[in-house]
């Protein structure tokens, strides 16, 4: 059995749970698996020993000052970005000396890093001597994409993606992509040491409203960013006002959105903080996100057709390649507005095409296996 360390941290959003899938699948093969991680997502953890991020280091805070201070300088002084030191090595920089000692006593022979961990992971494995994992948990970033960064991620996500995700993936010693590669437009030219492992879906514990047991119309799924993006209430409203007249119920879960100022709800609104995604979507004809990579993933493995607006970071490119695999319909978010968002939402509950292609990729995703072969992979790393 080996030993391995885990980093995830909370401001990467949607790029830890992947990483939680992980840690339970090592831990249940009998591995010895330590979470460097932030207090707020320990829980998630708690099949392994935790390496608790230093207080000053906690990664929201920090990062969210980086881009408060330096970043806003940046961007208002007219500087170009790429003279932009990447926040997540600067924050790797200033944590590392403060967890080395630890991590050294926990002796691992493999560190696998998330998205917004990974610079750390390098640090500390160039000090350390144990190889890196780059666990990414959407689609391909690495070299030669099938489709161009350019057109993936628009303005400031294009700098992000190329100046601060790329440089440390291409640093690790084996990356694995958590998501399918017929998703990924059936990209087939992986570098020699990335592999596809399909989606790694974490589902914490809960359960869906007792209000969706009650007959009635068909339920709407609807959920936001976990992590709170600019702008995203403008979603929230559009979708509030589409429901008036909608011939359906629909969940709107905002976990990190202040809703307080939202006073008119419709009565075929739910809206909530946290449900489980899961169980709502068990109740669920549609899903409407924003296309965060994680809930696309999750309405595919169980066939539910879904309603897009992509917001910022890598969601323009999960969209298109949902789209493009025929499970859902894509509002553009320059275009969104309420008669848009209702007309695509009731088309999307009556259109054949859309869930018989769910339906199809649904019965094909179950028949693997994504958190064994993440394992043995990590396994084999290991072996060599």
């Amino acid at each position: 059995m080996a030993t391995i360390v885990l980093l995830g941290c909370e401001r990467d959003g949607g790029a830890w749970p992947p990483l939680a899938v992980l840690s339970q699948e090592l831990s249940q093969r009998g591995h010895t698996v330590h979470t460097l991680c932030d207090t707020p997502i320990e829980y998630a953890f708690e099949s392994t020993k935790i390496l608790r991020i230093p207080n000053p280091f906690e990664s929201t805070a920090y990062l969210d000052n980086i881009f408060a201070t330096d970043f806003a300088q940046h961007m208002k002084g007219g500087e170009a970005l790429e003279s932009f030191q990447n926040p997540l090595v600067t924050w790797a920089e200033a944590l590392a000396p403060a967890v080395v000692s630890e991590v050294r006593k926990a002796g691992p022979d493999l560190l696998v890093g998330s998205m917004f961990c990974l610079p750390l992971a390098v640090e500390l494995g160039q000090k350390l001597g144990p190889p890196v994992v780059s666990l990414n948990p959407g689609p391909y970033v690495g070299p030669n994409p099938p489709r161009s960064f350019a057109d993936d991620y628009p303005g400031v996500a294009l700098w992000w993606f190329e100046h601060c995700v790329l440089p440390p993936i291409l640093q690790s010693d084996h990356v694995l992509h958590a998501t399918d590669q017929v998703f990924d437009l059936g990209f087939d030219g992986l570098p020699y040491n990335h592999y596809y492992i399909g989606p790694l879906i974490w589902t914490p514990p809960g359960s869906a409203p007792s209000e969706m047991a009650e007959p009635g119309p068909p339920w709407i799924t609807a959920s936001v960013s976990m992590v709170n993006q600019p702008g995203e209430m403008d979603l929230v409203a559009a979708i509030l006002e589409a429901a008036d007249g909608l011939p359906a119920r629909i969940l709107v879960t905002a976990p990190d959105h202040d809703v307080s100022t939202l006073t008119s709800i419709p009565p075929n609104v739910l809206l909530t903080k946290f449900v489980s995604h899961a169980a709502a979507l068990e109740q669920s004809r549609v899903l409407l996100s924003h296309a965060g990579h994680g809930a696309v993933m999750r309405a595919l493995w169980m066939g539910v057709p879904m309603v897009l607006t992509p917001w910022d970071r890598d969601q323009l490119a999960v969209a298109h390649r949902a789209e493009k695999l025929g499970v859902a319909r894509v509002i553009d978010r320059e275009e969104l507005d309420a008669e848009i968002l209702q007309r695509e939402l009731a088309s999307a509950l009556d259109d054949v095409a859309l869930h018989d292609a769910s339906q199809s990729h649904h019965e094909r995703l179950q028949q693997t296996n994504p958190p064994a072969l993440a394992a043995e992979l990590v396994e084999e790393f290991i072996a060599q």
